[in-house]
Parts: structure tokens; C-alpha cells; sequence
């Protein structure tokens, strides 16, 4: 595992990683006891960045020995290609009424 973790933190510091899938390739098997999660849970979430916690993020920091800003880069840039925007327009009053 100290190895994988290793390559992990080489890995971020380089900009090698471009996905949160690509952190959870590099070690599947011990990365979800150390984050504390089932291997389902961390399989969705790393899929699907937008759904990781804070908690989540701190943890892949905290345990690659990476700055958090490096983890927290990767996962926003990945979740805003993922996000769908919501249309809230029938929310905001019509323009072309007088208040």
C-alpha cells in the first residue's frame, strides 16, 4: 500500500492525474478501507466526483501526503464536466411584470 500511496502523491504533484478514477485505479483494493468506505461507495463517488464530501477529499490528502488543494483541483474540474446545470428560470419572477 505505501507504494501505491507513493505513486499517488508522484503522481498528483506531477499533474499526472487527470481523474478521481485514475486515484482510485491505482490502489482499488486498500483505498476504500483507508477512506473508510465499502468498494461500492468509493467506485460511485470516484465516478462521479461531485459526490465525494470534504471529508472524502481531505482523507485522499491526508493519507497520499498530497496538499488538498492538488485533490480538490482534480475533483472540481472533473465534477463541473459532469454537472448539469438546473433551470431555475420558472422560479424568478417574469420581467415584464411591474412590482
Amino acid at each position: 500500500m505505501l507504494n501505491a500511496l507513493r505513486n499517488i502523491k508522484s503522481r498528483l504533484a506531477t499533474g499526472d492525474i487527470k481523474s478521481m478514477t485514475e486515484i482510485s485505479a491505482a490502489y482499488a483494493t486498500g483505498m476504500p478501507f483507508a477512506l473508510g468506505m465499502s468498494f461500492e461507495t468509493m467506485v460511485k463517488r470516484f465516478h462521479n466526483p461531485e459526490q465525494l464530501t470534504l471529508n472524502d477529499l481531505l482523507t485522499i490528502a491526508d493519507i497520499s501526503d498530497t496538499e488538498v488543494e492538488l485533490v480538490i483541483a482534480i475533483a472540481i474540474k472533473e465534477a463541473k464536466k459532469n454537472y448539469i446545470k438546473r433551470d431555475i428560470s420558472a422560479l424568478l419572477p417574469d420581467e415584464n411584470l411591474s412590482i
